[in-house]
C-alpha cells in the first residue's frame, strides 16, 4: 500500500510527458517492440554458414509507420547513420575468396526514453521504469542481387543493464542498433541454421 502513491504518481506523470507509445491495434507490426521482451528475432529464410570477403552496406532506409514521438530529420538521420556504421563495423570480411555481401536496412522502430521520468521513478522508487530500443528490417543478398543469404526481422529493448541509457533519450536506441548488427554478422556465421 505504501507504493500505492509513488506508483500513481508515476503514471500521471508518464501520461503528461507523453512518454509512452501506443501503436494502433488495426495495424500489428511484427517488429512491435515488446516491453515484456527483451529482444525479439523474426526468420524469414534461413541461413547457412557463410564466408565473405566484403560487405557494401546500402544506405540505411527509415520506414518507421508509427513512431513513439516525431522525429527531427537531423535526428533520423543519425540513427540511419549509426546503424550503416555498426553494420560496416561488424560485417567485416572473412574469407578473402568469399562473395561480396551487400546489405539492406530498414529501421522499422525506434522507442526513445524520457530521462526526467526515470529520474523521477528512480527518485521514488529506486527503478527507473522506461526503457528504449529498436526493430530493423535486414535483407542480405551477394553484391549481384540473385542470393538471398538473409531476409529477417530483428528487434532489441535495452534491459536494466544498460542503466546509464535510461537517462539519455536515445542511448538504449543506439545500443540496440549496434546488437542488431552483431545479431547479423552471428546469424551470417550460424553452421546449423535457426532452431
Amino acid at each position: 500500500m505504501k507504493y500505492c502513491f509513488p506508483i500513481l504518481l508515476l503514471s500521471v506523470f508518464g501520461g503528461l510527458t507523453g512518454c509512452s507509445c501506443v501503436h494502433p491495434t488495426s495495424q500489428p507490426s511484427k517488429n512491435a517492440l515488446n516491453p515484456q521482451q527483451e529482444s525479439i528475432l523474426i526468420y524469414h529464410q534461413p541461413v547457412t554458414h557463410l564466408h565473405w570477403s566484403a560487405v557494401i552496406v546500402e544506405p540505411v532506409r527509415w520506414h518507421v509507420t508509427s513512431p513513439c514521438h516525431q522525429l527531427s530529420a537531423e535526428r533520423q538521420a543519425l540513427l540511419r547513420f549509426h546503424l550503416e556504421n555498426a553494420l560496416a563495423r561488424e560485417l567485416k570480411g572473412n574469407d578473402p575468396h568469399g562473395p561480396v555481401l551487400r546489405v539492406q536496412a530498414d529501421i522499422t522502430e525506434v522507442k526513445p526514453v524520457s530521462p526526467l521520468l526515470n529520474i523521477t521513478s528512480s527518485a521514488l522508487i529506486l527503478l527507473p521504469v522506461q526503457s528504449g530500443g529498436s526493430a530493423v528490417q535486414i535483407r542480405v543478398i551477394d553484391a549481384t542481387g540473385k542470393t538471398l543469404y538473409l531476409d529477417a526481422s530483428l528487434a532489441d529493448n535495452a534491459g536494466l543493464s544498460d542503466f546509464h541509457g535510461h537517462f539519455t533519450t536515445w542511448a538504449h536506441s543506439n545500443t540496440a542498433l549496434d546488437r542488431i548488427a552483431e545479431r547479423t554478422r552471428t546469424l551470417l556465421e550460424k553452421t546449423d541454421g535457426p532452431h
